[in-house]
């Protein structure tokens, strides 16, 4: 990701550990991958209200996952991204959505 962005100085990549401590700047976009359905019931929740309280208003999110599950799965692949969703406890506008055969790619927009 760092390399894919370059020199562009208005761009900041952080890679976190999840659950864990979030940064406190607020973001115009935030991508989560390959990371939900990893996480406990619990977890997903305090990481979704996380990033609820990290991206502006406006601001991008990117959630991108597989569609089928796998046996160290902790939760189910099905509708991970609407129980992220609903635990933010904030409203979302659908911007796109990209599906495959094992992929699930959406990004909302918070209003």
């Amino acid at each position: 990701v760092r390399r894919a962005v370059g020199a562009d100085r208005h761009v900041r990549v952080r890679r976190l550990v999840l659950p864990g401590r979030f940064p406190a700047e607020r973001y115009d976009a935030v991508v989560v991958a390959e990371v939900l359905y990893y996480l406990s019931p619990c977890a997903l929740r305090q990481v979704a209200r996380d990033v609820a309280a990290a991206l502006r208003s406006g601001g991008r999110l990117v959630l991108a996952h597989h569609r089928v599950d796998y046996p160290d799965f902790v939760q189910h692949a099905a509708h991970i991204h609407a129980r992220f969703l609903a635990a933010t406890g904030v409203r979302w506008r659908g911007v796109g959505d990209t599906r495959t055969g094992r992929w699930r790619v959406q990004t909302y927009e918070r209003r």
